[in-house]
């Protein structure tokens, strides 16, 4: 998939993104819920 260094540590970072969007999205959902 990725060959360059510069595509494997930004695919990383994508990859961290995804993970930290999906749990404030997770948070958001939660407090939707509650209200």
């Amino acid at each position: 998939m990725a060959n360059s260094a510069g595509s494997k540590k930004r695919a990383r970072q994508a990859v961290k993104r995804n993970k930290h969007n999906s749990q404030i999205r997770a948070k958001v959902r939660t407090f939707i819920k509650k209200v």
